[in-house]
């Protein structure tokens, strides 16, 4: 094998590693911010219906950002601020601009995993996705004990980082930070974490479990 297909397999070994942990962090975060189950299990546990009129408004409001956020409707529910909607819509770009991400880390992924295959890689495609599992592992915990630390100096940070503008910084009375205090970031952080971890786990033992059936093939293989 000359060293052009010899560097070539390498650095799609190395972007299965790298871009792996980012699939399944992006993934389960997406999935979760469009999970509207979660929204209203944790809004009863937080107790949020009871800062509104009725559930129908909290309920409704949160099916229409929901869909706003997919692209589907507007904000036009009168339970959201102007600044709200502001906001709410930097939000979605936020989520816009991870899914393009996860599609072209995905991508990248696909291409590199098929160009091993092709090769007769089989054993280090198993081993590379092994590594960018556990490298998953790591970052989310490293991630998470951040914010654990001191989860406000991390939300802070969080939307420092994310936003240009100071549309996010609410008074307590709005609306939008009734729906969604503090501690429904908490509960998100926490539920994210254990979902990262889980999908994270799967494929370590997915990956394992491929790497010894590909070992006893090789060893059963006539020379």
């Amino acid at each position: 094998m000359s060293n052009y297909s010899e560097l070539l397999l390498r650095i799609s070994s190395l972007s299965i590693i790298l871009f792996l942990p980012i699939i399944i962090i992006l993934t389960n975060t997406l999935s979760l911010t469009y999970n509207g189950n979660f929204y209203l299990k944790t809004y009863q546990k937080l107790k949020v219906y009871e800062k509104f009129e009725n559930d129908k408004v909290v309920t409704d409001a949160t099916e229409e950002l929901l869909s706003y956020f997919r692209g589907k409707k507007e904000l036009e529910h009168n339970i959201f601020s102007q600044q709200a909607k502001i906001h709410l819509r930097d939000v979605k770009s936020l989520l816009n601009s991870a899914s393009i991400v996860n599609y072209l880390a995905l991508t990248l992924v696909i291409i590199s995993s098929l160009l091993l295959l092709i090769k007769g890689r089989w054993t280090l495609l198993v081993k590379s996705a092994f590594i960018g599992s556990i490298l998953t592992v790591i970052i989310t915990f490293f991630l998470f004990s951040l914010s654990v630390f001191d989860f406000s100096f991390f939300f802070e940070k969080f939307h420092l980082i994310s936003f240009s503008n100071n549309f996010w910084l609410f008074p307590g009375n709005d609306n939008l930070i009734k729906l969604f205090p503090e501690s429904f970031f908490v509960n998100f952080l926490f539920r994210l974490t254990l979902n990262i971890i889980i999908t994270a786990i799967l494929f370590i033992i997915s990956t394992a479990l491929l790497n010894s059936y590909v070992k006893s093939l090789s060893k059963n293989r006539p020379s």
